[in-house]
């Protein structure tokens, strides 16, 4: 019938059009999936927004067709991007972070298990929405990825490495709020250095660098405290990292610093005025008497004058630390001129207020010197190390003036007496101590001067109790070298148990003050042991100076005498 020649028409034309659905379909199922996934990749690069759901789509479906080297690709561009999409902030969000080092991580063990042939390597990469970055994305995309064995890795490892690595450092210092998790970051990163220093090209690159301005900045007990806080077993290794790195004059000053931070101040004062790159860095200076140490040359860059004075701070710190008092108040004087730019002079704080700048150079500012900026928990305290300051100057000018000799000091003690909230902020309290130990010292009043040494805020930082014995029994040796000078001319002799009860000191260490006085002072005292047993000494005021000074002007009045001849 018709109707039955109209059904068997309709099934006709349906079954055409279902065939040439079933052909387009196969068309595009013919269509090879690693050019449809390079397709991908290219969108990806291309899109501002869309960026790492797209990556994320183009992995997932790699992994499922078995291509690692464009999982390989996918991940470094991942990373890259994560990075560089906030380049225009302070810092990256730690969790933004994990994500760049998970991908990078994975990326890493792909290439190592897959045995991967990295192929090229594209060193800098804008994932901007231009026609320049698209151009680009064809170029990189014109390598042949059905070869499975080889890969693209965006940036390179070492790159990779390189930029998450300056990242944490720059969380560091502008995310206050985790700190703590920044810091865990910068110990994950730097075992992941060492994992890549197994390799012989990685020594030869900045790895070491990095990782060695990491470490240097840490003590072998903090780096273990670090270690065991984030269950990590990295080594510890900085003179290895030192020869590694690049011999320059910034990583020369970090050692420097390391090797005084450790208590070897002889070693880094040896290395600051001996090294080879301490001739491009200092000023030279013939009359340098091993005293104080050279200054910078002008033209050397801010973070090499930062690294500079870090040293000269720890020095002095390590010469406190050992009762090198004289030499610790000498290092700290220069500094001390300068004390209203600490932030500055040491890497701690901007050299500007950036809200009084415009906004577009408000960001570059502060990117910049960002950079050059120290962490938070590197910084050098400035409230310890201005009264460590003020304890070394004060030791020094009893001496000197027991002596009768003019201290260059006592103006600096003066302004503290008259302004005792300059010095350290709040600490008004440990600036009466500072005063205190000051009186003390010059009346040999010993149990009061302890008491002064006990109550400052400063032993923290110098390493406690053993830096205070020392402290403590250097500030007795001075206060009994100041009663010999004092006393001289209010006793004939002084027996060595009397000193012993007033200084709370042993036999011992009488014995010793009392011989180093003898030997350092002849020309304002004469002193001797009474007997062979030791148990008194005989002291005699004299001054030499003034004597020769009297001489010198009787000799000058005589010869301008003119004698009557006869």
């Amino acid at each position: 019938t018709e109707v039955d020649k109209y059904e068997e028409g309709s099934d006709e034309s349906g079954s055409e059009e279902e065939v040439e659905g079933v052909a387009q379909s196969e068309s595009e199922s013919k269509e090879d999936p690693v050019k449809v996934l390079a397709r991908r990749m290219t969108e990806a690069l291309a899109s501002k927004r869309n960026a790492r759901r797209l990556f994320k789509d183009v992995i997932t479906e790699a992994k499922r067709l078995q291509q690692p080297n464009i999982v390989v690709f996918a991940l470094s561009s991942t990373v890259r991007f994560t990075l560089e999409q906030y380049s225009h902030e302070k810092c990256l969000s730690i969790q933004g972070w994990k994500e760049a080092l998970a991908a990078f991580q994975e990326c890493k063990a792909i290439i190592q298990s897959s045995r991967l042939y990295v192929l090229e390597t594209v060193a800098e990469f804008s994932p901007a929405v231009t026609q320049e970055t698209s151009e680009k994305a064809k170029e990189v995309f014109a390598i042949d990825f059905t070869k499975i064995n080889t890969t693209v890795v965006v940036g390179g490892i070492r790159g990779l490495y390189e930029s998450l690595f300056e990242e944490v450092r720059r969380m560091l210092i502008n995310n206050e709020k985790q700190y703590v998790q920044c810091l865990e970051a910068e110990c994950r990163i730097v075992e992941i250095g060492y994992e890549l220093l197994e390799k012989a090209e990685n020594r030869k690159s900045r790895i070491p660098t990095l990782l060695f301005s990491a470490l240097s900045q840490r003590t072998p007990a903090m780096h273990a405290i670090l270690c065991k806080r984030f269950n990590l077993s990295t080594p510890f290794d900085i003179t290895g990292l030192y020869q590694m790195a690049k011999p320059d004059s910034l990583t020369m000053l970090q050692y420097a610093y390391h090797l005084a931070l450790i208590g070897h101040y002889r070693q880094a004062k040896n290395l600051l005025v001996s090294d080879y790159s301490a001739t491009k860095l200092l000023k030279q200076d013939e009359d340098w008497n091993g005293n104080r140490f050279l200054e910078l040359k002008d033209n050397v860059s801010i973070s090499i004058k930062i690294a500079y004075n870090r040293v000269i701070v720890q020095l002095a710190i390590a010469y406190f630390k050992d009762g090198n008092v004289a030499e610790s108040a000498e290092l700290l004087s220069g500094l001390r001129e300068h004390a209203n730019k600490w932030s500055i002079l040491f890497g701690q704080g901007l050299p500007f207020n950036s809200f009084n700048l415009p906004k577009d150079l408000r960001a570059r500012s502060t990117m910049l010197f960002n950079s050059i900026q120290i962490p938070p928990h590197c910084h050098v305290p400035q409230v310890s190390v201005e009264l460590m300051y003020f304890v070394a100057i004060s030791m020094k000018r009893a001496l000197e003036t027991s002596q009768g000799m003019q201290s260059f000091e006592r103006d600096t003690f003066a302004a503290l007496r008259r302004n005792v909230n300059d010095v350290a902020g709040e600490a008004s309290t440990s600036n009466e101590y500072i005063l205190a130990f000051d009186d003390s010292l010059q009346s040999g009043d010993v149990p009061k001067m302890v008491n002064a040494l006990n109550s400052l805020p400063i032993w923290a930082v110098l390493d406690g109790d053993a830096s205070k014995a020392k402290i403590i029994q250097k500030a007795k040796a001075i206060a009994l070298q100041c009663f010999i000078y004092s006393s001289a001319a209010n006793f004939t002799s002084i027996t060595s148990k009397y000193l012993q009860e007033r200084f709370d000191m042993s036999e011992a260490e009488v014995r010793k003050t009392v011989n180093h006085t003898i030997l350092t002072s002849p020309e304002h005292l004469t002193a001797y042991w009474e007997n062979e047993s030791e148990q008194s000494i005989c002291v005699e005021r004299c001054n030499v100076a003034g004597l020769r000074k009297t001489l010198g002007q009787a000799a000058r009045n005589t010869s301008a005498i003119q004698v009557p001849t006869l």
